[in-house]
Formats: C-alpha cells, sequence, structure tokens
C-alpha cells in the first residue's frame, strides 16, 4: 500500500475514533450503507441488516450525517459536522397511494410495510401458510429491501436512500446514518466517500453462451463483492444495434460460499429470430445500470420434426400413396414437401 495513502487512511480512523467515544457512539453497525460518487453529488443507500432492526428503525426514523475529514489534502482536526436530513421516516400510507400509480415496485413495498398481512401465495398448502407466518417479518423486510434496490422513489419512501448535492471536489467525507430516539439507538451505520474518486461500475463479463432448439443460456463470471451490482438485465437485438431488455424477472445470485460463483441467465429465442445478440447490463442498489457488457451472439437451430405417417396404400402393386401430417410451421424451415402425400 502507498505510504501516503495508508497514512491518510490511519489519520481518518483515529479521527473518526476520536469522534465516536468523545460522543459517547458506540462502533457496532447494524446499518449497512453504500455510497455512489457522480461529479458533484453523492447518492447514498442504507439498509438495516436484519427484519429485527428494520422494523425498529421504521419507528425511530433516520439521521444522516456528513463530517469533512479532509479538505484539499489536509485533514481536518475536529471534522466539520453538517446534518443532512433528520427524524427521516418511511412515507404515509397517503404518500404510497400516490407512489403506487408511478412505481409497479412501490405496490410490494407498500405491502411489506403497511399491509396487515404479508404472505406469498406460492403453493396452497397448510405447510406452506405456516411457513409463510412465522417467516412474515423476514419476507417484509427481503421483498421492501428489493422493491428498494429496484426504484430510487421506493427506496426514498422507505427512507433509504439521499442524495447530497452539495459536495465539493478535492474533499473526503464520512456519512453516517443513525436510528435513535429518546436517547435509545436502535441503528447505525457510515461509509468514507472521496469526491477525487467517482465511483467505479465494471462491465459484466458474459463467460460463456450456448443455444439448443432456441432456449439460449448465458453465464457470466460473478462480479459480486467486486462490484455493487445487486441484480443483472439480460438484453436481446435482432440487429446487434437495436437492445431491449426482456421481460422477465431479475437475475440476482444468493452469496454463500458454498455456491457457484457463476451467473446463469436464460431466454427463449423466438423463431422470427434466426440470430440473437445479447448484452447484460448490472443494476446497483441505486436503481441505475452499469455499463453493458460486451456482445454475444447465438444461431437460432432448428430440430426437424419427425413427419407422421398417416396412410399408406398400394397401388396396383407397383406403388404405394404414402400420406402423413407435418406441422406447416416448418416447412419454411426444411426441405421437406409441403405436400401431405406422395406416391413413390
Amino acid at each position: 500500500m502507498d505510504y501516503k495513502r495508508f497514512h491518510f487512511l490511519a489519520t481518518v480512523q483515529l479521527l473518526w475514533s476520536s469522534l465516536t467515544i468523545a460522543q459517547n457512539v458506540p462502533l457496532t453497525q447494524n446499518v449497512s450503507v453504500i455510497s455512489l460518487v457522480r461529479k458533484d453529488t453523492v447518492f447514498l443507500r442504507w439498509a438495516p441488516l436484519d427484519a429485527s432492526t428494520w422494523l425498529k428503525t421504521n419507528q425511530t426514523g433516520y439521521k444522516v450525517e456528513r463530517y469533512t475529514m479532509v479538505r484539499n489534502g489536509q485533514i481536518i482536526d475536529p471534522p466539520e459536522r453538517k446534518i443532512l436530513i433528520e427524524n427521516f421516516i418511511p412515507a404515509p400510507a397517503a404518500e404510497w397511494e400516490r407512489l403506487v400509480k408511478r412505481e409497479p415496485q412501490a405496490v410490494v413495498a407498500a405491502q411489506a410495510l403497511l399491509g396487515e398481512r404479508f404472505e406469498l401465495d406460492l403453493k396452497n398448502t397448510d405447510v406452506m401458510q405456516i411457513a409463510n407466518k412465522a417467516n412474515e417479518n423476514d419476507q417484509r423486510f427481503s421483498f421492501a429491501l428489493f422493491s428498494a434496490d429496484r426504484s430510487r422513489g421506493v427506496a426514498t419512501a422507505l427512507a433509504l436512500y439521499l442524495e447530497d448535492a452539495s459536495p465539493k471536489k478535492g474533499e473526503r467525507y464520512l456519512y453516517r446514518v443513525i436510528s435513535e430516539k429518546g436517547g435509545a439507538e436502535a441503528g447505525r451505520g457510515s461509509v468514507f466517500v472521496n469526491m477525487d474518486e467517482p465511483t467505479y461500475l465494471p462491465p459484466p463479463e458474459i463467460q460463456s453462451i450456448s443455444e439448443k432448439e432456441g432456449f439460449v443460456e448465458l453465464t457470466l463470471s460473478n462480479p459480486l463483492g467486486k462490484s455493487m451490482y445487486s441484480y443483472y438485465v439480460l438484453e436481446r437485438s435482432a440487429d446487434s444495434v437495436r437492445f431491449a431488455p426482456l421481460d422477465q424477472l431479475p437475475s440476482i445470485q444468493l452469496q454463500h460460499e458454498n455456491i457457484s460463483s457463476k451467473i446463469y441467465l436464460t431466454d427463449t429465442l423466438p423463431v422470427s429470430v434466426p440470430k440473437g445478440y445479447y448484452r447484460v447490463k448490472g443494476m446497483t442498489p441505486f436503481a441505475r445500470s452499469g455499463p453493458p457488457s460486451g456482445i454475444r451472439s447465438v444461431n437460432r437451430s432448428m430440430s426437424l420434426n419427425n413427419p407422421e405417417i398417416t396412410d399408406v396404400n398400394s397401388i396396383n402393386n407397383t406403388s404405394f400413396a404414402i400420406a402423413w401430417e407435418f406441422d406447416v410451421n416448418q416447412n419454411a424451415r426444411t426441405e421437406l414437401p409441403s405436400a401431405k402425400s406422395r406416391r413413390v
């Protein structure tokens, strides 16, 4: 590590430790905070680490603070504090009603936050109903956060998103997200931001692509953990120029040390598209996409359906009249005759 950078990090950590000790603040963080730096704006997203913390912070609300730690290479001691927002709580029901009309993701988030019951009707069985009731809070928490990942409006309504448009070049900040009420703390988290280092979003890498009878499978090298993507969108084109996202569920990767680090995306190539071009975009928790991957293509293979012989008649013992049935949609793609019968 570069010595100057190490010295800066060590000094900032020391200032941060002194700041927390002076305010009698515990160092335990149970709210994850990430940032996205774009020119003169910092986008902040945060989320409690568990359903229990989420339920508490929904009641206590959040306070977001910014500490200027460095300006033009000079460490500021003590850091300059600015409160960006106080008592930031989820939106009331009336605001959710308006948001639902504009944001499809708001329906799930509103139900997770405000609904009396939240059950996924996956299977109409008593076992599933019991499991859903037992895990209701976890379901609310998970689906609310995933909806926030897909919509900035939803994330704001859930009090999990904030934009800071007042940062300046040459400055480095510590952002703190705190949830407390009446001296009792429900959650906290923090993130460091360098305004001279815009957030880099790497393009996904399509590792392989295969096709069989119109079924296309793509494999991605999993960049999660090295980047900021929470899910992926597969796009297809018939001419390699005009791409459109496929109407399918987002592709996410469950993180587990024993699970393959690869991500699989699939598509069914229509018969009308003899050659498909594909690319993938990663979507951040800020509902913003990163740059697209490189373009990969496949040709649609055609399997011949065997004609079904329906009748065979001998004609004067010298020839046969054979009748068959065949999918007429296959005629344009094969060299088989379109007639239903022929003498041989």
